[in-house]
């Protein structure tokens, strides 16, 4: 009998390449653990997806009622409730997305320190099962965009762009929080209350024309600020984001997903004894 193989597998000592054979070749294990995280959540939920529809439009409420009657914060000429309904639908997708990615390897121990698999896998699988939520958000915002008779324009095309600088954001930032988290657990701890405040930075409840011109460009290194403007942009006609923005926000977004990613690999050797 011949004997089978035996695949050795050594920590990287260096800072790793992006390995897209291993990732390709298990990409079922992918989807498998994308199910599964959708399964998991909305087990035994008697409205199931409807959540996700459910929470922005509950914070739309409140947000309306609150800055926009009440306070009344400006909204670039758009209504209220479809200005942070808008805002809300990428949010609401990036701090799931980036919290559950961060948990996704210290919260499943059995899966890292038992078995070998493409340990990015948890992290992304994560991500994915939040995008369910997303697409359900935002067919709810294509609704209102019904209600209010708002039909977008060409900017429309530049949709993907968005949901481009939003994965590499939140992938980037998942990633590293997720090599921290196995490590350290006051990350769990902390996170949560890092996530508000990036919300708060984020023009989800006031437009971006509310700081001052001359750091606008300092304001969308916060690669969300461009994201939700350009979003608003696309579908409701608001306003641009400038070209400093869109070069902030990008080379941010792609300067996180490199980092996130090599720190993860490099991490990935003290995982299984780390969680």
């Amino acid at each position: 009998m011949v004997p089978r193989p035996t695949t050795i597998l050594v920590p990287a000592d260096q800072w790793p390449v992006l390995n897209l054979r291993e990732l390709w070749q298990h990409r079922d294990l992918l989807w498998m653990l994308t199910w599964r995280g959708i399964h998991v959540r909305y087990k035994q939920a008697v409205i199931g997806a409807g959540w996700a529809i459910l929470q922005p439009l509950a914070l739309m409420a409140v947000f309306s009622i609150f800055f926009g009657l009440i306070v009344r914060i400006p909204s670039d000429g758009i209504a209220y409730p479809l200005f942070v309904y808008s805002g809300l639908t990428l949010w609401q997708f990036t701090a799931r997305a980036v919290h559950e990615g961060a948990g996704a390897i210290a919260l499943n121990p059995h899966l890292v320190a038992k078995i070998y698999l493409p340990r990015l896998y948890l992290p992304l699988a994560a991500i994915l099962a939040a995008a369910v939520d997303l697409a359900a958000s935002f067919v709810a915002l294509l609704v209102m965009l019904a209600i209010y008779q708002v039909v977008p324009g060409w900017q429309v095309i530049v949709l993907p762009l968005v949901l481009l600088l939003v994965a590499a954001t939140v992938v980037g930032m998942a990633a590293f929080l997720a090599a921290m988290w196995a490590l350290y657990r006051d990350v769990a701890h902390l996170l949560p209350f890092l996530l508000q405040v990036w919300m708060f930075c984020t023009p989800v409840i006031y437009p971006t024309s509310m700081v001052p011109a001359a750091w606008q460009w300092v304001y969308a290194l916060n690669p969300m600020v461009t994201a939700v403007d350009a979003l608003r942009w696309a579908l409701l006609g608001g306003v641009a984001p400038t070209p400093s923005m869109i070069l902030a926000s990008t080379l941010v977004a792609l300067a996180l997903l490199v980092f996130g990613y090599c720190w993860f690999r490099r991490r990935e050797g003290v995982m299984p004894d780390a969680v």
